[in-house]
């Protein structure tokens, strides 16, 4: 995945599950060995227990948080 290219993206409005809050600052990522692991971690991270997870990560206790079901794409193609 091309990470820089997915956030320029997003940005340029490109992906309508995050249009209406763009700009977006990538504020926390993780890479993974698989699309299957990948979509099992985002699963997660919109959780309950997930999103505590990113709560309590110390660059993110200050953050705004865009709710993360609206960027349920991110990472794929296209």
């Amino acid at each position: 995945m091309n990470l820089k290219g997915r956030i320029k993206e997003h940005n340029n409005g490109k992906s309508r599950s995050t249009k209406g809050y763009i700009p977006l600052d990538l504020i926390y990522f993780e890479t993974l060995d698989s699309r299957k692991e990948a979509v099992l971690r985002e699963k997660y991270l919109k959780s309950g227990a997930g999103r505590e997870f990113l709560f309590e990560v110390k660059d993110l206790k200050n953050a705004h948080v865009v709710q993360l079901d609206r960027i349920s794409d991110f990472g794929s193609e296209g």
